[in-house]
């Protein structure tokens, strides 16, 4: 992951990105474009896939993320409640997969 820090202070510095910079920028934004679509589709299919018995307020939810995810997907962050850095959002997910992981 890139220090985006670092970009944003040469450029107020008034300083050009150099073509390698520029390049990893790009590279990174296409790994999350493409991260975020698979994990979009992922919950997409997740709700597709829910059994009829599922209950009505979890359903909801699915269908919330989803909505979330199309319109992230169209640049529009406004559904997102609570934006997390990238850092505690993975951790988030570890401690749910030590929770809940089979196996």
């Amino acid at each position: 992951m890139i220090d985006t820090r670092s970009y944003y202070e040469k450029l107020a510095r008034k300083e050009s990105l150099s073509e390698n910079e520029v390049l990893d920028l790009l590279r990174e934004l296409e790994h999350f474009r493409g991260s975020l679509a698979y994990l979009a589709s992922c919950q997409a299919a997740t709700l597709e896939g829910l059994p009829k018995s599922y209950s009505k307020s979890g359903r909801s939810r699915h269908v919330e993320l989803c909505k979330i995810a199309a319109a992230m997907l169209k640049g529009d962050e406004s559904r997102v409640r609570y934006p997390e850095n990238m850092e505690a959002a993975r951790n988030h997910c570890e401690r749910a997969v030590e929770r809940h992981e089979i196996g």
